[in-house]
């Protein structure tokens, strides 16, 4: 465990290590000991300081007490066996190794900025020695990719022998995994965590991420097995389970919070869940499902600075080297849950997998980018804008009355929709809509159709949000199609309507005058129904 400085200062023995230990911190607590920045933590810096100029600053400071050794066995009793010998032999001999240091945390960039004491330790990372380990078999399907030529062995190193490697395929060539890139669905690590705080930069977050879970959930629908797996860290599973919450709450009560869509609307259900890195190796349980990587697997800075520094505490680069081939390794561990490789190429029931950042060149031998089918490209467009609580309550109120008017009419004109008071009525229509307005009111005979219904007595219902105690709903412009449909989207879909001019018998009975009454600008009249004829039917029914 690292040695913290309260817990040093606590110490009732100050031995010589302890004191020298507590006398380089009180030169951090000062600000006048070199440090460098190797990382960030929430909104904290963390600094380090290691290498020869902080062991040859403790062997100063302990030049005129004992021996090191038996200091670090009391201090360390648990591992003593194996870290003590190593810790004395770096500080006698003022080694340039980032194995021990001392790390901290500072409000801020500045280096000035007074450290946290409760974050400043003094650290080390020392290798295990395992002593009379006997002949080891070690599967690893990526055992090969830790090293490269020239370079110190991996595992040869952990283990302390030779390492002998044996492929047991015919060849080391791997299949290559299908990925599409997907950066429309790109996550930062930072901005998911910042979606739970209720600031107006949390906010703007939570709608990027609810965006984001749209468009799986989305894809996920359009697909023959309608399961996902999000891929992300352990930190940002609770906000992403909270979108999917909410954008599967949307999808239930029709999108954006609209209710009453007909039972006939189906909706496949869809199953979103999470895997975090760094956990998830072995794992069969996914097989079978799609893939979304929203953001790539990256450690700390100080794990290649630090952690590694047990393996090869005076080799940087090959430090470094390590860290992006277990970054590598990690993401294609990851990414092989789905078990895709048991499907061949270009199967079109094999899972999907996408990924929303680069993968590193690197990893060229093990994946292949292919392109999403033109509907799935569809799936993640880009999100309409985040709509305004007005505009959800309206889409609320027109997704009711659309759905009751399909019921009645077996098809949705807009004429009715002008009646209802959720559309603007252009000022040649006036006669023309209090005709429809009547005549809906004669259609409705029974409570079917509830809120159609109490629209029948009162006119303002749904004007005033399905009820006159709701907010008051203005209308809404009757040529913008697209704002329309977009709507309606699913029960225009579930209905199979169009939107067409009416035919059929409505154009003989209008130039006929059957209608009784004088329709102008007939070819602005429009329906969304199954087709023309079944429009112009409708219409007659509706003005006759």
């Amino acid at each position: 465990m690292p040695l913290s400085y309260p817990g040093l200062l606590a110490r009732t023995s100050g031995t010589p290590l302890v004191q020298a230990l507590l006398t380089l911190m009180e030169q951090v607590m000062t600000s006048s000991s070199p440090a460098r920045v190797v990382g960030r933590s929430g909104g904290n810096t963390v600094w380090s300081w290691s290498g020869a100029a902080f062991t040859r600053a403790l062997r100063d400071v302990l030049s005129e007490g004992p021996d090191a050794g038996p200091e670090f066995q009391i201090l360390l009793p648990r591992h003593d066996r194996w870290a003590a010998p190593f810790l004395a032999q770096a500080v006698a001999s003022g080694l340039d190794t980032h194995a021990l240091g001392l790390h901290w945390e500072t409000r801020g960039r500045s280096k000035d900025a007074r450290p946290s004491e409760r974050s400043l330790t003094f650290r080390y990372d020392v290798l295990a020695t395992l002593p009379g380990l006997p002949p080891t078999v070690l599967l690893d399907a990526y055992g090969d990719r830790y090293d490269a030529p020239g370079l110190r062995s991996y595992h040869a190193t952990v283990l302390g022998r030779p390492v002998r490697m044996v492929h047991l395929t015919a060849a080391p060539a791997r299949s290559r995994l299908e990925v599409a890139h997907t950066p429309q669905l790109a996550l930062s690590r930072a901005g998911v965590r910042r979606a739970g705080l209720s600031t107006p930069a949390g906010q703007r977050a939570a709608r990027r991420v609810d965006a984001v879970m749209r468009k799986i959930v989305l894809f996920t629908a359009g697909q023959v097995r309608a399961s996902t797996v999000i891929l992300c860290y352990r930190d940002m599973i609770g906000p992403l389970t909270a979108a999917r919450d909410r954008v599967l709450a949307e999808r239930r009560a029709g999108r954006a919070g609209r209710a009453g869509l007909p039972p006939t609307v189906a909706r496949p259900e869809v199953e979103i869940t999470f895997q975090h890195y760094f956990a998830g190796r072995g794992k069969n349980e996914h097989a079978g499902r799609h893939i979304v990587a929203v953001v790539a697997p990256h450690r700390p800075r100080r794990y290649a600075e630090h952690t590694l520094a047990a393996l090869y505490p005076d080799d940087r680069g090959r430090r470094l080297d390590l860290a992006g081939r277990q970054r590598d390794v990690e993401l294609l561990q990851m990414l092989h849950r789905n078990r895709q490789l048991t499907h061949d190429p270009g199967c079109p029931h094999a899972p999907r997998t996408l990924v929303a950042f680069t993968p590193a060149p690197t990893l060229g031998m093990d994946l292949v980018q292919v392109h999403l089918s033109a509907r799935e490209v569809w799936s993640l467009r880009d999100p309409r804008p985040f709509p305004a609580r007005r505009t959800v309550q309206w889409e609320g109120v027109l997704g009711v009355a659309a759905s009751e008017l399909s019921a009645l009419l077996d098809g949705i004109p807009v004429l009715a929709l002008m009646a209802l008071g959720l559309l603007q009525v252009p000022g040649t229509y006036h006669h023309l809509v209090d005709h429809v307005e009547r005549r809906l009111r004669g259609k409705i005979r029974t409570g079917r159709h509830p809120h159609l219904w109490q629209w029948k007595t009162d006119r303002d219902h749904f004007r005033h949000g399905l009820g006159s105690a709701g907010e008051p709903v203005p209308p809404r412009r009757s040529d913008d199609r697209a704002t329309l449909e977009r709507s309606l989207s699913e029960l225009l879909q579930a209905r199979r309507y169009r939107f067409v001019q009416p035919g059929g018998v409505f154009p003989d009975a209008l130039r006929a005058g059957q209608l009784g009454l004088t329709v102008p600008q007939p070819s602005r009249l429009r329906v969304w129904s199954r087709d023309e004829v079944q429009a112009g039917a409708l219409m007659v029914r509706l003005l006759s």
